[in-house]
This record gives C-alpha cells, structure tokens and sequence, in this order.
C-alpha cells in the first residue's frame, strides 16, 4: 500500500545503468473502510557519463473513513565517477496536505462504552526531506556480481491537528462531547497530562538508516535484503496527530498520512526469463509506537519491449496483500494493485 511513505528518499537502490528516461505508474488499493488511487510520474536525464538527475512527482486521492489528497515530490542526483561506486543525494517535499480521519480512541483515560468511542479529526500536514546515499556494484561480466547500498536521510514532520467529534456514549446512555477530560490521555496519548485541547500543532524530526545488498547468481536471479532503521528527536508518541491519526490509524485506513515507522525489514527475490521478469517481495514494519505492525507480500511481473536500439519500452504490474496488527486487537488486512510503464532511450 502507498500509505507507508513518502517517496523514500536515502532508501537503497540497485545499481542501474545510466539512460534517459519516463515512467508512470497507477495504482489502487483498500484497507479498512478506506480507498485510495494514487498516480506516480517520474522521469531520468543523463546530464553527462557521470551524473544523473531523477525528478519523481506523485499524486494520492483517498475516501471512506479517511478522505484527503497528497502530492509529492522528489528530486535526486546521482554520480558515477566509475561502474563500481555511485553517491546520491536527494531532496523531497510534500506540501500541506488535508484530511479527514475517523480512528477509534485508545480507551485509556476513558469512561467504559459499548461500542469503544471513534475521534473525528481534520488535520494539515507537510514534510521536507533531505538524503545522501553511496552504492557499490562488483560490475565484473562473470555470472555472479554484488550490489551494496546505504543511505541516510533527515524528514521534518510539521502538522496542525483538530478533534472535530467524537461518536461514543457513557455506560448511563448519554453522548460523549469532545470537551475537556472526556477525552483525556486516551486521545493525546500521553503520560500523566490532565486533557488536551480540541487543536494541537507538532513538530517532529525523523532520522532513517536504510541499507540493502542484492546477489546476482546466473546472471537471471537477484537475490536482496533491506533494512531500515527511524530515530526521532522527540517521542512520536506524544506529538499530536501523529499519536492518534498517524501511529493509530494511517496503516489501516489513511493513504495521505505517514505513519512514523521504527524498523523495517523486506527480503526479496527477482528472477527473470530473458525479456519477462518476476519478483516476490515480503516486508514487515513495526511502528514507533511499538505496538502496531504490518507484514505484506507483492508479486510483481515485469516485460521489456525491444525497440530500435537504444529505445526500449517496459510494462509492469503489481498486486499486494498486507496485514495491519496492533497488540491485542485482531489483524486488518488489506490491498493494492498497480500499472506502470517505463520507455527509455
């Protein structure tokens, strides 16, 4: 699913020959009460033998529980002094996104009801990212090689949240407000506050350490692992909307929230038959909250049109099942699919 991310900027990336280049991709997917359809352009230029610059532009639109619209934008370069070593740097923005999300409140601080109350929020959000990465590929014509990637990256979060309702009633009958202790700790989700206020701002600094390392065997097979690794210079926990809306509910139910990940981890495996190739990813995510997590499966299917040399056109399609868990409640599953094409030349 797309919720998961801005474009990931210092995330590693195989190593690929330098060509010019567009790509679009649409993809579709659900998860809990929601839907969202999403559009990724992207395009490469080869500024000389040596440096590339990569341009990648997204737009995602959701409804149902969570409804709002987010746009992306990513620039990268990339210089190969030689065919073993490249260094990225990269740059990204996402202006001021507005949603709308239904999420259930944390019973903490709470009076007991039947059914658990839901917060009705309104938020803004937006996010600049900055990266550096260095990769390594053996490059040698035998039939086995090794790439190697890590990258760093710093996002900064700023987000202005409101509780709008909130759908619940007590143990005698009457329906909760949104005003005062009502709410409580159980919104914020926070340690030893007395309430919060119906709008909040936060502010938040995410720091990501990403490393992967694919091995080509036969030529035909690559077999890779990723691995990332998110600091914060504050408790996620207790910054506002990402408390509730985000480490709550964006992996189940929001695509234009982000949620606030600590790890993640994703094995994969590519083999390829001549023109036509296929992949099989697996991936598992745990939040910073550390009690939620996700685990998700993608196949994917790949093939490359020969055109008059050096142009070639490449089709691609894509279907994913994830599953969304928090301790102690059930797993919510949900799924995506996508289409793209790349030509380059």
């Amino acid at each position: 699913m797309r919720r998961w991310l801005p474009i990931a900027l210092a995330a590693a990336v195989p190593h690929a020959a330098h060509a010019d280049g567009v790509s679009e991709e649409l993809s579709a997917g659900a998860a809990s009460g929601s839907r969202w359809v999403s559009n990724q352009l992207a395009g490469t230029w080869d500024v000389d033998p040596a440096w590339q610059l990569r341009l990648d532009l997204s737009a995602t639109r959701a409804a149902g529980a969570a409804t709002g619209e987010t746009y992306v934008g990513s620039l990268s370069a990339v210089f190969s002094p030689d065919e073993h070593w490249s260094l990225r740097l990269n740059g990204g923005w996402s202006p001021e996104v507005v949603s709308d999300v239904t999420v259930p409140i944390p019973t903490g601080g709470l009076p007991d009801t039947a059914p658990p109350p839901d917060a009705r929020l309104h938020a803004t959000a937006s996010w600049i990212a900055l990266g550096v990465g260095v990769d390594y590929h053996s490059a040698t014509d035998d039939v086995h090689s090794v790439s190697a990637s890590l990258g760093v990256g710093e996002t900064y979060f700023r987000t202005h949240q409101a509780v709008v309702g909130v759908d619940g009633t007590r143990p005698d009958g009457t329906a909760l407000s949104t005003a005062g202790t009502e709410l409580g700790c159980g919104v914020a989700m926070c340690a030893g506050a007395s309430g919060m206020g119906l709008a909040q701002t936060a502010e938040l600094g995410q720091f990501a350490v990403n490393a992967s390392i694919t091995d080509t065997i036969d030529r035909d097979t690559d077999l890779s692992l990723d691995a990332s690794y998110y600091l914060y210079g504050d408790d996620p926990t207790r910054s506002g909307y990402f408390a509730l809306a985000t480490l709550t509910a964006s992996t189940r139910a929001s695509a234009t929230s982000t949620p606030l990940l600590r790890a993640a981890l994703a094995p994969s495996v590519t083999h390829r038959w001549g023109a036509l190739s296929a992949s099989l990813r697996l991936a598992y995510t745990r939040n910073a909250s550390g009690r939620e997590f996700d685990t998700s499966a993608a196949v994917s299917v790949e093939y490359a049109i020969g055109l008059a040399a050096p142009r070639r056109l490449t089709l691609d399609a894509r279907l994913e099942a994830s599953s969304h868990g928090n301790t102690g409640d059930p797993p919510t599953p949900a799924g995506s699919a996508a289409l793209g094409l790349q030509y380059s030349w």
